[in-house]
């Protein structure tokens, strides 16, 4: 997708296949309602942006890929968005990762896998997460699932503002050093 162009996902669901890459500059947006489900590499480079509607859901899983370069971005409208997590987040370059949030609550970030994990590409890449309120959950590791903090990574995660919430057997774990 070229920088200024769309994709609107309007009808559920949609799938990135196994072997197929989006390359996005543009922007993708999820509509309500509707769920992007995303097996094989999804990219956000410089410019590209990733808006999750309240009511929708992406899923990235296990086997997929996305890459975050600097400049991309991942928006979230509303507390019923949400960003479902089986395979890896990598952090390109000098990019910072975050989550924009747009509206009074936030959206979900789920982690419902053994194999989740964020990657740096780059030992001066970063990953931050802002949530809404300690009081409104942002950030959920599902039963028995583990979160990989990889490459460094954990020197650079910042979780703020937000309510984390580790279901029963969930792990977070951090690579050396920390």
């Amino acid at each position: 997708i070229q920088n200024g162009g769309k994709l609107d996902i309007l009808y559920s669901p949609v799938q990135i296949g196994g072997s197929s890459t989006i390359n996005n500059y543009g922007t993708i947006t999820v509509k309500y309602g509707t769920t992007l489900d995303v097996s094989g590499k999804l990219i956000l480079s410089n410019t590209g942006k990733l808006v999750i509607e309240d009511g929708a859901t992406v899923i990235l899983e296990i086997g997929s890929l996305l890459e975050y370069f600097n400049g991309g971005q991942i928006i979230m409208y509303g507390p019923n968005s949400r960003l479902i997590v089986k395979s890896s987040i990598k952090v390109m370059d000098l990019a910072n990762f975050n989550i924009i949030q747009n509206g009074t609550s936030c959206g979900k970030i789920i982690v419902d896998s053994e194999l989740a994990a964020f990657i740096a590409e780059n030992p001066n890449a970063t990953f931050t997460l802002n949530g809404s309120g300690k009081n409104t959950p942002f950030i959920k590791i599902k039963k028995n699932a583990k979160l990989w903090v990889m490459n460094g990574l954990s020197k650079k995660l910042t979780i703020s503002d937000a309510n984390v919430l580790f279901e029963e057997g969930a792990t977070l774990r951090c690579d050396q050093p920390f």
